[in-house]
């Protein structure tokens, strides 16, 4: 039974936290409104969401960063049309993120 759950998780998932390998796995054709994007070490860092990018409009929260590295930016801004809290976590702290100073949800 605990492999049907992951096979197929709740349509009704609203929120989702984990790497790229947990987003192309879960996000696919779900209505998820608040992501927490924490990239792991082995990450590919300037992967297009391009295929996402339907599931990323309806993002309101989205929580971005990373100890080890951060997904480009100007990959992810133009997807998040219904963000309204906007999250950047790590090591390093940025003034102005790349990508974010023409950004306009």
């Amino acid at each position: 039974m605990a492999s049907l759950w992951f096979t197929h998780p709740s349509p009704r998932l609203q929120v989702l936290h984990g790497d790229q390998i947990t987003i192309n796995e879960f996000l696919p054709g779900r209505r998820i409104t608040s992501l927490k994007w924490t990239p792991s070490e082995e990450e590919l860092l300037n992967d297009s969401i391009d295929h996402l990018s339907e599931e990323f409009q309806h993002i309101q929260f989205f929580s971005f960063g990373g100890y080890s590295g951060r997904p480009r930016l100007d990959l992810l801004i133009r997807h998040l049309r219904a963000v309204e809290v906007l999250e950047f976590f790590g090591l390093e702290s940025l003034a102005v993120p790349v990508g974010l100073k023409n950004f306009s949800p």
